[in-house]
C-alpha cells in the first residue's frame, strides 16, 4: 500500500512525574512488539516536544485497523505497563485519514 493511503493514529500524553525518557521509550517499544502482530500495522514513531508532551504516531493500512487495535491491545501487559507511566487525563487520540498528498502532485516521475 502506498504511503499516500496510510492512516495515522496520533496519541499525545504527558508522563507521570519522575518517569525517565528511557523508561517511556522502553515501554513503547514493548508495546510495538505486540502491535506488529495486528492486522494493518505498518510502523510507529515516538516524539517529545519541549513542553514535555509525548506524541506517538502509529501508521495503519486502514482506519478500521487503527480502531480495532485499541480493543486488541486493551488486555496486553505491554499496554498496561505503558499506561502506568502516563497521566491518564492527559491522553488524546486522533485517527486521521489522508485526503491529499503533495508527493502525488509534485514528485511524480516523468
Amino acid at each position: 500500500m502506498s504511503s499516500s493511503n496510510t492512516v495515522f493514529e496520533i496519541l499525545k500524553w504527558t508522563s507521570k512525574p519522575g518517569v525517565p525518557d528511557e523508561q517511556m521509550i522502553s515501554a513503547v517499544n514493548a508495546m510495538v512488539s505486540d502491535l506488529t502482530n495486528l492486522q494493518g500495522f505498518l510502523n510507529q514513531s515516538l516524539y517529545k516536544n519541549s513542553d514535555g508532551f509525548w506524541v506517538d504516531v502509529y501508521y495503519w493500512e486502514t482506519e478500521q485497523n487503527a480502531h480495532d487495535s485499541n480493543q486488541a491491545m486493551a488486555d496486553k501487559t505491554s499496554f498496561k505497563d505503558l499506561m502506568g507511566l502516563i497521566e491518564p487525563d492527559s491522553v488524546t487520540v486522533e485517527i486521521l485519514t489522508p485526503l491529499q498528498n503533495s508527493g502525488e502532485l509534485f514528485f511524480k516521475k516523468k
